[in-house]
């Protein structure tokens, strides 16, 4: 008597959406950390090979710069209003805070490298010398703080790219399905795999760049390369499912 055999299924259960939604918003935080290292190095490196003179000055003429532009996106939207006012004085107030607590002079720098250069204490010099680079860490911190905030405020343009990209691609994708025109697989997944580069793309190279730009020039650009992926994904979606 043959005894049947018992088959054991897999069950291979997708992510539910509140794991999703934990994924993406941890890769989003790993997406910013990593950029946030990035300018930091790419401004030591700056320091040693290229803009030697201007040393710690670098970080903070680019911190004042991005300040000023931060300034036009707020008093864009919020021109001669009290939510201006109360958050140009929350940004003041923190910004005093953190200079106080971590923040390390040039003056101070001086006296420490003074004191503590001497030959007795040779093992200071090495805390001594890192300590130019720890402002200008600092100093690129604020920066990218700003700039994230200037990206932040820019959602909406990424979002009405996006919605003007789909129903243009959808439009299209209804013409070509009733006019029996061909599909492109080869356009369809190149389209697909350009829609997170180019919105990534705007933050990375505005939150590491090593110079001052208006971040209109850095953020339309993007934001048009994205509406235009999401419009040839839409365009070349497959006509039957």
């Amino acid at each position: 008597m043959e005894h049947p055999q018992n088959q054991r299924t897999v069950d291979h259960r997708e992510p539910g959406y509140v794991s999703r939604i934990f994924e993406m918003v941890l890769s989003f935080l790993v997406f910013l950390f990593m950029s946030w290292i990035l300018s930091i190095v790419v401004e030591w490196l700056g320091m040693i090979f290229i803009w030697k003179d201007d040393g710690i000055s670098h970080g903070r003429e680019m911190y004042v710069i991005e300040l000023t532009y931060l300034d036009s996106v707020l008093m864009s939207h919020l021109d001669g209003r009290d939510q201006y006012k109360r958050l140009n004085q929350v940004k003041t107030d923190y910004a005093k805070w953190l200079f106080k607590k971590l923040y390390i002079s040039e003056n101070e720098w001086q006296e420490m490298k003074a004191k503590h250069y001497g030959r007795a204490e040779i093992f200071m010099r090495p805390l001594v010398n890192a300590v130019p680079y720890y402002i200008a860490a600092f100093y690129v911190t604020q920066l990218f703080m700003v700039r994230l905030t200037v990206l932040l405020l820019s959602w909406p343009l990424f979002f009405i790219a996006a919605v003007v990209g789909a129903t243009d691609g959808l439009k299209e994708r209804m013409l070509r399905r009733w006019g029996a025109g061909r599909e492109s697989g080869d356009q369809f997944r190149l389209a697909k795999s350009l829609i997170v580069p180019s919105f990534c793309g705007a933050w990375m190279i505005y939150l590491s760049m090593p110079v001052t730009a208006n971040p209109t020039y850095i953020i339309v650009p993007f934001a048009f390369l994205t509406g235009f992926a999401i419009r040839q994904f839409c365009a070349k979606l497959k006509k039957y499912y």
